[in-house]
């Protein structure tokens, strides 16, 4: 593909324009703030992110979801929620890799925001990869993007702090910005969800349980991902391992929920809500069985043993 670069303020679009042969490729436009130019900057990792897609990538340095971005070098980007107006040919896939300039304390009113912006400009699927945790309000943060996509079927998640652990040679020194090689790992991770959406089965109600009674039942997910409980409770006595099992005896009756987080063998987050039934425990039985006494001509004798 022909690619046109510009850089104005900071800003750095790319805009992959499709050839004849590429004309049926989807539109993706990738909106992001600096930790993007490792991908933009490499034409390599450009390579990996574009294949199959029509890519439109709009990433800019200090860029912030709304309010004001932070000013790098004299200049402040726009956000993405003032970017949006001057996007005409917006993909029906948006990948937002933001957070790390936006304050936490308005993030989940900013994600609200872009979510509402993006969906209301017709885009149906929002890919965000999660924080690298490299600071403790990313954790915090993340978990604001795990509940938004809990409520916004249109949000999917690929989990790249978990993705990069163990990649300290993909960052630079601020464990932020990245490498070429960091790049090429946020360029494949993100690609692999636009190429294959994670589908989870449509899920059937689980079946009751009984206070006392051992319990096993299996969620249906694809191959190698990991199930976690993300909010609510199984009930006491159950738990749930990370391929799928709920087992146990359940001790307590009630009904019992709770939200489920899958990690996909290409580290795509879906979710699943559960409720489990307890009912109370079997009642014993007791048999009872009449015994006929044989007459005898000898009357009963009870003998007293004295102790010794």
């Amino acid at each position: 593909m022909r690619r046109l670069l510009a850089l104005a303020l900071l800003v750095v679009p790319l805009t992959a324009a499709a050839s004849t042969a590429a004309a049926a490729d989807p539109r993706v436009t990738v909106i992001s703030d600096s930790v993007m130019t490792s991908v933009l900057w490499h034409p390599e990792n450009v390579a990996i992110l574009d294949q199959g897609v029509d890519l439109d990538m709009e990433v800019a340095v200090c860029r912030r979801l709304a309010g004001a971005s932070c000013v790098f070098e004299g200049a402040a980007p726009p956000t993405l929620l003032d970017l949006l107006p001057s996007l005409s040919n917006l993909g029906s896939t948006v990948v937002v890799e933001m957070g790390y300039n936006d304050f936490p304390t308005s993030f989940r009113a900013n994600v609200d925001a872009t979510i509402r912006q993006l969906t209301a400009r017709g885009v149906s699927r929002i890919v965000w990869p999660t924080l690298n945790v490299s600071k403790p309000e990313f954790a915090a943060m993340n978990q604001v993007l795990i509940e938004e996509m809990l409520a916004n079927p249109q949000l999917s998640l690929v989990d790249w702090d978990t993705y990069s652990d163990g990649h300290p040679d993909w960052f630079q020194t601020d464990s932020l910005h990245l490498m070429p090689a960091g790049g090429t790992g946020i360029a494949t991770l993100v690609h692999a969800a636009l190429a294959a959406p994670l589908a989870l089965p449509v899920p059937s109600a689980l079946p009751a349980g009984r206070r006392g009674v051992a319990y096993e039942t299996h969620l249906a997910g694809p191959t190698g991902g990991t199930w976690r409980v993300f909010s609510g409770s199984l009930p006491p006595g159950l738990h749930l391992t990370a391929d799928g099992v709920i087992s146990g005896r359940p001790l307590q009756t009630g009904v019992f929920a709770a939200e489920l987080l899958f990690r996909s063998a290409d580290f795509q987050l879906g979710h699943r809500h559960i409720e489990v039934r307890v009912g109370a425990a079997p009642q014993s039985t007791l048999r009872v069985t009449k015994t006929k006494l044989r007459k005898t001509r000898h009357p009963l004798v009870v003998r007293r043993i004295a102790a010794q």
